[in-house]
Order: C-alpha cells, then sequence, then structure tokens
C-alpha cells in the first residue's frame, strides 16, 4: 500500500543533526579589531566585542525568558553568542587542525561562516507558520572580505568574484548539520514564500551559514593558489558591519563520509511541468512548489489576490481558494502530467510538494491518487497532514479530502 509521507520541519532539522561526525570549529582568537561602528547593547551600550563568542560551535538556542531554538526565524542575538565587528576591523582565527581543500565536500565547501541574519516573516505570523520573502534582517550590511593562510604567515585572499559576503545569506539552523554547507546556488528566490518546513527541506539537513572553497585562494595578482589545506581564518569587515557565531569545517569527506542525498529540482512553473521527462533525465526528484506554480498557472499574485478572491467566491466563480486548497483541475492537472512524463523518463524519481497545500486534506487526498511519494508541511499542521494521509491510503477519503 502506498503512503503519502508527512515532511515537517521539527522532524527534518533534527535529522540532520549527527553528532557522530566531528566536526572542526575554530579553536583561538589570534587577533580581533572591533573596527567602528560595530553593534552595540540598545539597553546598556556595551559591544558585542565577547572574542569568545565567536570560539566553538554555533548557537543552538538562545537562553533566557526571550530565547528559544535557533531557527533560520530566530537567529542567535547575545552578546554571548555572536561577535560583532565594524568598518575597517577583523577576526583572525586558528584552528586546531588544518582545513583540507577537499573537492569531494559538498558542492566543494570547505569551512562555513555562521552569523546572526534571519530571515524576515512577512505574513505576520511569529507563531510558528510564519512565511518569508526571501529578505533577511541583521545581515552584514556592507563589504566583506575572507583570507586564508596555511601558517599564520602568507595571507591569500579567498576571489572575490567567488567568495560571498559572510552573514550575507543562510541564516542558523540550530537544529541542522554544522558540518554540512547549503547550497551556495539557494537565493532568495528560492526561499520566497516559504516557511520553516520549505527552508528545512531546501537545507536539507544543513545547519546553513555561508560556505567557502579554499580552491578560491588568490595572489596579489589575483592568480589562484594551490593552498591545498589551511589553519588560519581571517574575516575582515571592509564596510558596514557584521556578526559572527562561528566558523565550522565542512566535515563530510574529510572523515570519509561523504553524504546521501539526490540531486533534484523545484517544478515552479508550467512549462517545466510540460518538460518533466527532459528534466528527469538528470534529476532525481521533483518538489512542486504549489504555492508558485498556483501563481504561475492562474497569472495571478497570491499577495494581491486577498483583494479580489473573496468576490470570485462570492459570485462563485471559483469554489474555493486556489492558494488554500490545491487547484485539482487546473493545477493538479500539471502536477499529473509532470509525474507522468517524469516517471516515464525515469520510474523512480521522488514526487512530493511543498507550500501550504501540504496541510490541506483535499490537496492531500489528491498527491495521494496522484502517486506522489510526500507532502511538505508546518509543523503545526502535521497531526491534520497525518490524517488525511491515512484516510487517503485506506481509501476512506472523498475527492474533496473528507
Amino acid at each position: 500500500m502506498k503512503r503519502v509521507i508527512i515532511i515537517a520541519m521539527g522532524f527534518a532539522a533534527l535529522s540532520g543533526v549527527r553528532h557522530v561526525r566531528a566536526t572542526q570549529f575554530a579553536a583561538e582568537v589570534v587577533s580581533y579589531k572591533p573596527g567602528t561602528g560595530f553593534a552595540t547593547d540598545l539597553s546598556t551600550g556595551v559591544g558585542f566585542t565577547n572574542k569568545e563568542a565567536i570560539i566553538g560551535a554555533p548557537a543552538r538556542e538562545t537562553p533566557g525568558e526571550w530565547g528559544g531554538p535557533i531557527t533560520p526565524f530566530s537567529p542567535p542575538y547575545l552578546r554571548e553568542q555572536i561577535l560583532s565587528i565594524g568598518q575597517g576591523g577583523e577576526v583572525t582565527l586558528e584552528f586546531a587542525r588544518p582545513i583540507r581543500d577537499e573537492a569531494l565536500n559538498p558542492f566543494g565547501l570547505d569551512f562555513i561562516v555562521f552569523g546572526g541574519a534571519g530571515f524576515t516573516i512577512t505574513n505576520g505570523d511569529f507563531s510558528g507558520g510564519g512565511l518569508t520573502d526571501g529578505t533577511l534582517f541583521g545581515q552584514a550590511d556592507g563589504e566583506t572580505r575572507v583570507s586564508v593562510s596555511a601558517d599564520g604567515d602568507a595571507w591569500f585572499v579567498l576571489n572575490p568574484e567567488q567568495a560571498p559576503a559572510f552573514d550575507a545569506y543562510h541564516p542558523t539552523d540550530g537544529g541542522g548539520d554544522f558540518g554540512l554547507p547549503v547550497n551556495l546556488v539557494l537565493g532568495k528566490g528560492d526561499f520566497a514564500g516559504g516557511g520553516l518546513a520549505k527552508l528545512a527541506e531546501l537545507y536539507a539537513g544543513s545547519g546553513g551559514g555561508t560556505g567557502y572553497d579554499i580552491a578560491w585562494a588568490v595572489d596579489a595578482e589575483r592568480t589562484p593558489v594551490e593552498l591545498g589545506q589551511a589553519r588560519f581564518i581571517r574575516l575582515e569587515v571592509l564596510s558596514g558591519k557584521a556578526e559572527i557565531d562561528a566558523v565550522a569545517e565542512d566535515v563530510a569527506a574529510a572523515r570519509g563520509q561523504r553524504p546521501t542525498y539526490l540531486v533534484g529540482t523545484m517544478i515552479e512553473l508550467p512549462r517545466a511541468a510540460l518538460r518533466a521527462a527532459e528534466i528527469a533525465s538528470t534529476a532525481e526528484f521533483f518538489s512542486f512548489g504549489t504555492n508558485d506554480l498556483t501563481q504561475t498557472t492562474f497569472g495571478i499574485s497570491r499577495d494581491d489576490s486577498a483583494h479580489f478572491l473573496e468576490h470570485y467566491l462570492a459570485q462563485g466563480v471559483i469554489a474555493t481558494d486556489p492558494f488554500v486548497s490545491l487547484d485539482q483541475d487546473g493545477v493538479g492537472e500539471l502536477v499529473t502530467i509532470a509525474a507522468a512524463r517524469g516517471r516515464g523518463a525515469r520510474p523512480d524519481l521522488k514526487l512530493g510538494i511543498c507550500g501550504e497545500h501540504g496541510g490541506d486534506p483535499a490537496s492531500i487526498a489528491f498527491c495521494h491518487r496522484a502517486g506522489l511519494d510526500y507532502v511538505s508541511c508546518s509543523p503545526y499542521r502535521v497531526p491534520i497532514a497525518r490524517l488525511a494521509a491515512a484516510q487517503a491510503a485506506i481509501g476512506t477519503a472523498g475527492p474533496d479530502g473528507d
């Protein structure tokens, strides 16, 4: 009997914590210059200049009355958790053992910088159902530079054309693996419209942070340098300011443990659904981003639709809000077509949906009939989703999920 698997942020994030992997973190602050304009406590005026804050692992939770688990929506913010660097400032870190330039690491990245940025909640729901448009708060607001050294004497800058600003994206997920980087190609558009469940899916078990490759090192003439390994890392802020929580080594290959993963894609455009056979020749899974697929199929913006959809519903133009319950006749047909064509090219193709529809009983019943493997939803909708999936599996759910 086929089952629809429910993926929730809480489960996905916790499963990413793998204590058997000895992730290495910065062991010593060699030097620190706070620069100008570094962050200060609003109530006391004390600077976020505690060097010890950057040593060891990133924070997994924030203590105190206003604390809680660290998530991409709730980053670390205490003086004990983050070190601030202002314009013209820098921090130089030493690791207990060298970090290898390891091409077999995920995405070829060798170390990860964790900061104090967080995704902005744009739907006003701060109780667990928050959604983001992909923008950040608290991120580095200027130009940064990352340099590496094998011995602490000869330093090489990571090519600015390749190295992103630290603390500029991929906020920390305290439930993830701090030795596993996020795919650097994922940006604002990929996270837009997502809640914790979608963020966890895109992070794929990672604890977040910004990843760097030692192979990006160049000399003063911008000529690539084959450094091989680095024991020292220097983080400089050329303009603005930035907050840093920790720096970690990517240990996936360094410990002889290459992660098992599938390479797939989001299907969020009608053309992508129609060209599913071609896409499945290289993709091992499809995750139907039903929020965006609904927008592009109807040709309407979810943000703007609230102004007129209620009139459509009242006049009987549409039976249900397509952003609440999946439009099975239109968007659903595209999903069905893509599933058939994709599995025609790759029979073992994994299929699922990611969006608010993942917690809607009628949408889950449709996913079961369409042969999908999983749905992704926010944690607070898991009980409803599990019940709907169970009803679909035993054949008691009607077309409306009842």
